[in-house]
């Protein structure tokens, strides 16, 4: 029931019908306190029928797009949410999935921004690099190009970008005729994301590693909040917070519960709310943008392959980071932004099997 109707039935139950209740005047109190302190006012409980409503708008705004990705397993699956799920985890749900362009960020740049894929990119060469940015690719050549370009522009302390190929089969072939001043490290045969991963790292040279999908864009200073909060001795693993191109925060951190399995702090809320704003140590940082001192990568000796072909790998890293004594942070004063999802191989999900191995390793 509506505070609406509850207000009306209170007064018509107690003869009260007309007049000004303490309910009534306590209301009011509030919302002259936040008008006077230039507060926003609460959002209003979100309903099924809201959301229903958001998934029919988007439909009708992107009919073809919306016809191609139907499909009756996809359809069962949206029933099944609106059905089962309460209207508060179908709202962010429905907010992780339907775009809407007026939640785009200030800063998101629109595809007519965004480089050509055969413009040619030259990255500087430092002698020395502080960070080095490990992506690990397996096609998608278009995405690699758009993250590197994101790299280039708002990058500036000493780096150097190391692309791990892990045998793609499209331009992503011919980086070197696009992009100079990087180290590719092509595989001979597909190892899948987490030995690529690990592959790569030992050509090296930085202090710190960070690992960052191939399907993100970095913003302007986005690296030196990371690389400060190793100025903090008891720190071993650092991460940024990452947002859907709709401007949507996927996450501000990871949280890994007492079954093991995990959820992205924050996922599809407003990236803005003062919870999702501090430094905070926090449960695991995600492989998609991780950054890690090398002295410790080595010590641990880079992500267990008991975890191929992928999956649950950054999550047992920061566990045995925690055991190692140091502590895995967040650090929200720079973000990324994840612009589309790719495969990094063809392989198969092992969620499951990544749950078993966590708790066997960490309990």
């Amino acid at each position: 029931m509506s505070i609406g109707w509850g207000r009306r039935g209170f007064r018509f139950l107690t003869l009260r019908r007309g007049q000004v209740t303490a309910y009534d005047q306590a209301v009011a109190s509030a919302y002259t306190f936040y008008k006077d302190h230039n507060i926003a006012l609460p959002k209003p409980r979100p309903t099924k029928r809201s959301q229903l409503l958001s998934m029919v708008r988007y439909t009708l705004q992107h009919p073809v797009s919306s016809l191609r990705s139907m499909s009756l397993p996809r359809l069962r699956k949206v029933l099944s949410h609106i059905r089962h799920s309460s209207a508060q985890d179908l709202e962010v749900w429905v907010n992780a999935r339907f775009e809407k362009p007026h939640d785009k960020p200030d800063d998101w740049l629109e595809p007519s921004d965004l480089p050509a894929s055969d413009e040619v990119l030259a990255f500087p060469i430092y002698d020395n690099p502080l960070v080095s940015i490990l992506i690990p690719v397996y096609n998608e050549w278009v995405v690699t190009h758009r993250c590197l370009w994101s790299v280039l522009q708002h990058t500036r302390i000493p780096f150097e970008v190391i692309v791990a190929d892990d045998c793609s089969t499209d331009q992503t072939r011919n980086i070197g005729e696009y992009v100079t001043g990087i180290r590719v490290v092509r595989q001979v045969e597909n190892q899948g994301f987490l030995k690529n991963c690990n592959l790569a790292a030992e050509h090296a040279s930085g202090k710190y590693l960070l690992f960052l999908n191939n399907d993100t864009a970095v913003t302007s200073n986005w690296l030196e909040p990371l690389v400060e909060l190793f100025d903090r001795a008891s720190v071993g693993v650092v991460g940024p917070k990452l947002l859907f191109p709709n401007g949507k925060l996927q996450e501000a951190g990871g949280i890994v519960w007492q079954d093991a399995s995990g959820w992205n702090f924050g996922r599809a809320d407003d990236p803005r709310a003062p919870q999702y704003n501090y430094v905070r140590e926090t449960d695991y940082v995600s492989g998609a943008a991780l950054m890690i001192r090398q002295s410790l990568w080595s010590d641990l000796g880079g992500f267990d392959e008991v975890f191929v072909p992928a999956y649950y790998e950054d999550t047992d890293l920061c566990f045995q980071a925690r055991q190692a004594g140091l502590k895995c942070s967040t650090n929200p004063r720079r973000r990324s932004y994840i612009m589309k999802g790719c495969p990094m191989a063809p392989i198969l999900r092992a969620d499951k099997n990544g749950i078993s191995l966590l708790i066997s390793k960490n309990s």
